[in-house]
């Protein structure tokens, strides 16, 4: 801003010299030549100024415009000077004088977390979240709503418990790590008991059942995030092996082929996970149940076109509750 400044300043002075010459009482032609040599130098000092003013698009290309900058200054004298100055202080002012502001300033929400009794039926997964991060809620209330997780499905209150693991208080980490390390529990008993039946087979069918129950036990633990680093690659890897084992023996299960879509989509090979997907279908897999996986290989492709169709399918042919605000935006999008 201060080039402009000063290149305003000498264009001012130099045009006020020159005007001051033509009202000097003086028929020599010397004076005639000072008079255009100043109105010439305050033409090119107001030209640059001026441009620096101009919107970009109006910028180019350079030197023609500055040309003609110079040239309207140059040969309108003393009003060319003036409409420029003029027309500077109305381009930077007058937007000031008239603007539109499109966004305004809200206050960020509070959550009133309710202390009074609540059934644990009635909590929701927010309400149990907010109570569980609320420093100020009495510590048996907090300890209540972690025990409603239990009626939460696993892939959210494991996120949850992950969360409350990292608490200060000692009972809710706990708390927190028992419930999650039961849930994991949980399914390795039943891994222990499908690998014996798997050991334990002697013909195809069986080796196919067992093999099935053990793709979605470790995709049960991969999903549901009870595992983490080393384990869920091992969980993964696991995963994949039985269902390829399973798949093996009976290539028309279109279960298999979802769980195997998923494990693609989540190891971001999108092109394998679409021919899962797609062969599942073939496969007489429900195709509701598979739009919102194809929904999310088509955002993660950048496809938002299919995006929005596969959300428009799920509308109309109906969807879950936690499904419903999603499809409808991109139903409407």
């Amino acid at each position: 801003m201060g080039t402009e400044l000063k290149l305003a300043l000498g264009a001012l002075i130099a045009e006020t010299a020159a005007i001051a010459l033509l009202f000097m009482s003086s028929s020599d032609t010397a004076l005639l030549y000072e008079f255009f040599l100043l109105h010439a130098t305050a033409s090119a000092l107001a030209a640059p100024f001026a441009w620096a003013f101009l919107p970009p698009r109006y910028r180019k290309p350079r030197l023609a415009v500055l040309a003609l900058l110079f040239s309207v200054c140059f040969f309108i004298p003393v009003f060319g000077l003036a409409g420029f100055f003029a027309g500077v202080i109305a381009a930077v002012w007058w937007p000031r004088l008239r603007r539109v502001r499109p966004f305004t300033e809200v206050r960020t929400p509070r959550f009133e977390v309710q202390h009074g009794p609540q059934k644990m039926g009635t909590l929701r997964l927010g309400q149990v979240r907010n109570q569980l991060a609320s420093a100020t809620v009495p510590l048996d209330l907090r300890m209540k709503a972690l025990l409603a997780l239990q009626e939460v499905p696993g892939r959210h209150a494991s996120e949850i418990l992950r969360e409350v693991m990292a608490d200060p208080a000692d009972d809710l980490r706990l708390l927190a790590f028992g419930m999650l390390d039961s849930k994991e529990k949980l399914i390795n008993e039943r891994i222990h008991v499908a690998s014996e039946a798997l050991k334990a087979a002697r013909d195809p069918q069986a080796e196919y059942a067992a093999s099935k129950q053990l793709a979605e036990l470790y995709w049960e633990l991969v999903y549901q995030g009870l595992v983490q680093g080393d384990m869920r690659l091992y969980a993964l890897e696991q995963a994949r092996k039985h269902v390829n084992k399973a798949l093996a023996h009976h290539q028309a299960d279109g279960g298999l082929w979802v769980i195997a879509g998923r494990m693609r989509l989540l190891e971001k090979d999108y092109e394998g996970s679409l021919a899962a997907f797609e062969s599942a279908v073939k496969n007489k897999f429900p195709l509701v149940r598979i739009e919102p996986y194809l929904a999310e290989l088509a955002f993660r492709r950048h496809d938002f076109a299919a995006v929005r169709r596969h959300m428009q399918k799920i509308q109309r042919e109906g969807r879950s509750q936690q499904m419903a605000l999603v499809a409808d935006f991109w139903g409407q999008a």
